[in-house]
């Protein structure tokens, strides 16, 4: 006859749906940092586009690499892709 204590099995679930809410909480915000990161990358893109800048362009006017500009556009979080995310901006008309 097995005994079940009731306060330590409540304690148990209470916890496992503490994690879940934690787990799913940071899958959603991880799913909303990947679609503001695309939609990022595809203004960028499409101003660059439009204005008919490469990124091998781009980098050249920024004094920097391609490799950065593509990680800038991507929406990668550095302070130096920021600061060229804010430059690429300007150079594309490119508003908030």
């Amino acid at each position: 006859m097995s005994y079940v204590n009731y306060r330590q099995l409540s304690k148990l679930m209470q916890e496992l749906d503490e994690e879940i809410t934690k787990k799913k909480v940071k899958w959603m915000f991880d799913q909303s940092l990947e679609e503001n990161a695309k939609k990022c990358e595809i203004r960028f893109k499409v101003a660059l586009l439009e204005h008919q800048i490469n990124q091998r362009e781009m980098a050249t006017k920024l004094g920097t690499g391609p490799q950065q500009i593509n990680r800038a556009i991507k929406g990668d979080t550095s302070p130096m892709s920021k600061k060229l995310r804010k430059k690429m901006q300007k150079i594309l008309g490119i508003t908030d």
